[in-house]
């Protein structure tokens, strides 16, 4: 729970390690070059276009199979 406003309450709720780490400012990471939504659709488009070819000819039923996310 940041608060944001009242550091103390905030260290009394969230403990001081991590108050101290909500009011660190991370860059995850740097925007890569020749990055843009336009970008990211065409090459989201690629591989709509490149999925489509391959399942034309797809024997098995994805369907019927288990996908395991981890």
């Amino acid at each position: 729970q940041a608060m944001f406003y009242n550091q103390l309450t905030g260290a009394r709720i969230n403990g001081p390690l991590i108050q101290f780490m909500n009011n660190l400012d991370v860059k995850v990471m740097n925007r890569p070059n020749g990055y843009s939504k336009a970008k990211m659709a065409a090459i989201a488009k690629r591989y709509q276009k490149e999925a489509r070819r391959i399942n034309q000819t797809r024997q098995n039923d994805l369907a019927k199979q288990n996908i395991i996310f981890n």
